[in-house]
């Protein structure tokens, strides 16, 4: 099994992709992360022989292409979350500035955070009486 990190930005629109793999640099373009995986897979399956069912893909996202495969994060509530001022965190979204380290590890903790809580969380199914 072939693990390669794929760097996931927002462009025009769509989501642009790249991967390196053997000191090689493979790029795409694709509306959805899915789609985009599958365009990469056929590119190293063309130059590199590999079976594509044997990759899997580390997805690592930029602020705006997060929020947008994300889109049920809520801008302002990540923000507060980790003490970064919601305008801030807006134009970071739009790629107008960009986060420090400090920030992007704070919010990678935050979102890991968020998905152990919802790994842990159960619904509970209510019987109406009758």
């Amino acid at each position: 099994m072939e693990i390669l990190p794929i760097i996931i930005e927002k462009s025009q629109g769509r989501l642009w992709g790249r991967v390196d793999y053997q000191n090689n640099s493979f790029t795409d373009i694709a509306t959805t992360a899915e789609g985009l995986e599958k365009k990469l897979r056929a590119q190293l399956r063309k130059y590199f022989h590999l079976d594509p069912a044997k990759i899997v893909f580390q997805r690592k996202y930029d602020l705006t292409a997060l929020f947008i495969h994300f889109s049920f994060l809520k801008i302002n509530a990540i923000a507060n979350l980790c003490d970064i001022e919601p305008l801030v965190l807006r134009q970071y979204a739009a790629g107008i500035h960009f986060p420090s380290e400090e920030e992007v590890q704070k919010m990678e903790h935050l979102l890991r955070s968020i998905g152990q809580e919802l790994l842990r969380a159960q619904i509970v199914i209510h019987k109406e009486n009758k």
